[in-house]
């Protein structure tokens, strides 16, 4: 997983900074990229072995929309080509404490984001 880590800086994240409803980078300058050597399961749903970008669309309520685009090379989500999404699916959010930089862990079988007072989760097999 390649990101840039943006801080909170005291700013209301999800629902502020990054609004509801729209496609958003999952990190900050270029898109974020996860790269897998092998064909994997991402929540159950297949995705073949690549490198892509990776986006979000946070929600106010409910599970988030994740996007795996074949274009990994794009400077953040302004010009996503919906038409080049290998996988979309969605992932269950939590709310935890605060985390000041935007972190991604991996931790068995899952891939999780962490920023402000949410944790993106998404499972991989």
């Amino acid at each position: 997983i390649e990101y840039s880590s943006p801080s909170v800086k005291g700013r209301e994240i999800f629902g502020g900074l990054e609004k509801f409803g729209k496609v958003w980078r999952a990190g900050a300058n270029e898109a974020t990229t996860i790269e897998f050597s092998q064909d994997v399961m991402i929540n159950g749903e297949e995705l073949p072995a690549g490198k892509y970008a990776f986006f979000v669309t946070p929600k106010k309520e409910g599970d988030w929309t994740i996007y795996f685009n074949t274009e990994a090379k794009q400077w953040g989500a302004y010009k996503k080509d919906d038409s080049k999404d290998a996988l979309v699916t969605e992932a269950s959010t939590s709310e935890i404490d605060n985390v000041e930089m935007l972190t991604y862990t991996i931790e068995d079988n899952m891939i999780h984001l962490d920023w402000a007072t949410t944790r993106l989760s998404f499972e991989v097999e």
